[in-house]
């Protein structure tokens, strides 16, 4: 059951603001080490050199400390040996260094049998638990009593993701938001390696209502455009997307019922902006629609959406937001540029840009003279792009043929 308190309380915190640190030790001693054992790493290989913890069960990392008496390393042979356990219900932590791997056990008991302790440190996985009540971008943390696991976390699309979570079953769970409150699930959550745990979530849904007036009052559009690319832009002041890259599902747009084509070409979850296409099959005109776009975690795309945006129409078309590195053409014809000596623009008018010096820099389209893109094949042809000029004493040549010498 998932117990949510939104109060205060005054007993936990109580406790955990005191300024009292307790040491945890014990001074029992014996001819023969109470506690031992020997750890791997998940492949069978010996887990040499890794740092071991024992931590009684009423720890809380809220007031105290891990005694130097309660940790130790291991040898060169994966063992490790303590002469005395730390309470009579422990938990036994290790942490590789090098590679993140981490092990814990809960809840093991002082008896005999603890002479000889087998474990395997695994790579760390992660947990996504529910946390509607709280607003996105609340921070605060996460913690397991009777371990030192202590997380920083963030709220996102009403979610909680933990990350670098030993593999193991952890219970209980509490976050406590810098605010005061909490959530705490009292069930066992099983962290699997490599993996994502989902506990009490809900999938995502985000809808976007999107006005298109093209009547005298907005754009004024006299004629009705077919199979028009629409450029749809969304930023932070929309709604709070962090998370949301975290997340798999499917973008979809309809217009007056119609599921269009659509293409993310930009998308910055951390800033919150996003730029899509979608190519309108009708863009009526003195007419005042509502365009539709949305998000489906867990969905698929429709074979309509997936459609190419630029597939009917158009020679080559270019977006600039993948970096300097490379420039690809959206309709799939292959026209793919080669940026030379330029750089990404720090601003765009959608999506990414890139920046031109204006003395020197371009974009090489190779084997453009070919094919489709064979202007003297072509009866006519229109270029649209968007340019910034930063002034009028430098190049201002935007397209342009380059000559080859050949011999």
């Amino acid at each position: 059951m998932l117990w949510i308190f939104v109060a205060l309380l005054a007993a936990f915190w109580g406790a955990g603001c005191s300024d009292e640190r307790t040491s945890l030790g014990n001074s029992a001693e014996s001819g023969n080490p109470e506690i031992a054992g020997v750890l791997y790493f998940a492949d069978g290989a010996v887990a040499a050199r890794v740092r071991v913890l024992l931590v009684p069960d009423d720890f809380s990392v809220w007031r105290d400390s891990v005694d130097s008496l309660w940790t130790t390393w291991t040898d060169s042979l994966g063992r490790f040996e303590f002469s005395a356990s730390p309470a009579e219900i422990f938990t036994l932590e290790a942490v590789d260094s090098v590679s993140g791997k981490q092990l814990v056990q809960m809840g093991i008991s002082k008896d005999a049998e603890n002479a000889n302790i087998l474990g395997y440190l695994e790579n760390t996985g992660s947990v996504r638990l529910g946390a509607g009540n709280f607003e996105n971008g609340t921070t605060g943390v996460v913690y397991v009593p009777g371990t030192t696991i202590f997380r920083p976390v963030t709220v996102e699309q009403g979610h909680l993701f933990v990350d670098s979570l030993p593999a193991d079953s952890l219970c209980p769970l509490i976050f406590v938001a810098d605010s005061g409150d909490s959530l705490e699930v009292n069930e066992p959550v099983l962290v699997v390696a490599d993996s994502v745990t989902s506990v009490h979530f809900h999938s995502v849904s985000l809808r976007f209502r999107i006005p298109l007036d093209m009547t005298s009052s907005g754009i004024a559009l006299d004629e009705d455009l077919r199979n028009f690319p629409l450029e749809i832009r969304l930023d932070s002041s929309d709604y709070d997307f962090r998370g949301l890259d975290r997340l798999q599902g499917a973008w979809n747009a309809v217009l007056c019922g119609d599921t269009l084509p659509l293409s993310l070409s930009y998308a910055d979850a951390e800033k919150g902006t996003f730029a899509f296409w979608a190519r309108v099959s009708k863009l009526r005109a003195n007419a005042v629609d509502t365009l539709f776009l949305s998000f489906e975690e867990n969905a698929e795309a429709s074979s309509r959406t997936l459609e190419n945006v630029f597939s009917d129409g158009f020679i080559a078309a270019w977006h600039f937001d993948e970096g300097d590195s490379e420039v690809w053409d959206a309709t799939g014809n292959g026209f793919d540029g080669i940026p030379e000596e330029v750089s990404v623009a720090e601003e765009a008018a959608a999506g990414g840009a890139l920046y031109y010096s204006g003395n020197k820099g371009s974009v090489t389209i190779p084997n453009s003279a070919t094919g489709a893109f064979d202007l003297t094949l072509q009866s006519s042809a229109t270029f649209s792009v968007w340019v910034k000029m930063e002034g009028l004493d430098m190049s201002r040549v935007v397209f342009a043929r380059a000559h080859r010498n050949t011999t």
